[in-house]
This record gives C-alpha cells, sequence and structure tokens, in this order.
C-alpha cells in the first residue's frame, strides 16, 4: 500500500513550510507535498456568488418590469464572468492538494479533497520551475507526471526549494527552469 500524505509528514524531515507550502521528506525515497491553493479559490467563491445574487436581483427588477430591459445584458454578463471564474478557479483546484512522491515505486499521487489520483513517474515526467508574482514566494514547483497533467506541489523562495529541486535531480527527474536568488 503506497504511503499517505499523513504518514509521510509524521515522521519526515521538513524541507519548506511556508504559507502556501509544506514539503516533507521521508528519507531516503518519499516525498509529501501539500499545496492547497486555497486563497484564490476561496475568493474567487465569494466574488462570483456575489455577482450571480445581483444578476438574480437586476433580472427578477427587470422582471417586475421596474426596469427598462437592456438592463439585463449586466446580469447576462455577471453571470458569464462568474461561469467562467468558476471554470478557471475548478481547473486550477486540480492542479493543488496533497500530494506524495514515492521515489522508490516511481509513482506520484494526488491526495484531493474528494479523490485519490496516482500516475507513474517515468522518462516523461518533469518538474518545471516557474516564476510566481507573490514576492515572498517568487517560484513554483510543478510536477508534470505526464505531458498532459500539471500539479503545483510547492511554492517559495529559490533557497527553500533548493533541496526539494536537489532531489529530483537525484532520482533522474528531468527538471526545467532555474532557481535565481532575488533581493
Amino acid at each position: 500500500m503506497p504511503p499517505t500524505y499523513a504518514d509521510v509528514s509524521a515522521r519526515g524531515h521538513v524541507l519548506v513550510q511556508n504559507l502556501d507550502a509544506n514539503v516533507v521528506h521521508d528519507a531516503p525515497f518519499v516525498l509529501a507535498c501539500a499545496c492547497e491553493g486555497g486563497a484564490l479559490d476561496l475568493a474567487i467563491r465569494r466574488v462570483s456568488l456575489f455577482a450571480l445574487t445581483l444578476s438574480a436581483i437586476i433580472t427578477l427588477i427587470v422582471a417586475l418590469r421596474a426596469a427598462p430591459f437592456p438592463i439585463i445584458a449586466i446580469a447576462i454578463t455577471w453571470s458569464g464572468g462568474a461561469a467562467i471564474a468558476h471554470l478557471f478557479a475548478a481547473r486550477r483546484r486540480r492542479q493543488h492538494g496533497r500530494f506524495v512522491i514515492d521515489f522508490e515505486h516511481a509513482s506520484a499521487t494526488r491526495e484531493g479533497r474528494t479523490r485519490t489520483d496516482t500516475q507513474p513517474i517515468d522518462k516523461d515526467a518533469s518538474v518545471e520551475i516557474v516564476e510566481s508574482i507573490d514576492a515572498l514566494a517568487p517560484y513554483w514547483l510543478l510536477l508534470h507526471p505526464t505531458r498532459a497533467l500539471t500539479w503545483r506541489i510547492a511554492k517559495g523562495t529559490a533557497r527553500d526549494l533548493q533541496p526539494v529541486v536537489r532531489l529530483f535531480r537525484e532520482y533522474h527527474v528531468v527538471v526545467r527552469g532555474k532557481l535565481e536568488e532575488r533581493e
């Protein structure tokens, strides 16, 4: 049975711990990463709920003929924007979660809110370092277990993420991008 995030995080050595991510190494073969990404998701839900509520109120006012019919365009625009925001948030939510990377069994498991997904770590797997807009955590580590799948496994400074990147390189996982110290 593969290890779970809770098991590894309880007995491992913490490599990265900040507001956005937690990475624990259970030597020698297992890495547990938590990158929930809940703040943006919560903000999108609240703003879109507000937009949908206002859209419903505007539609009711137009239906009662208290406002001219062309104002319904505002409600349609807000509803469309809220739907697009929900799709964006759902796509991004699938990239976040709790992850267990087992180098011994060459597998990566994502423990999401509703389901668990396990992918092999083979020759197509890679880790990508991308810049973030956050000054306190300027880099994301993205794990691509397959070409079509992206998981956000950690976020932090170059100094924080260096040991994690070193582990992936030790286990011959391709790492794309560079970590550069910022002032």
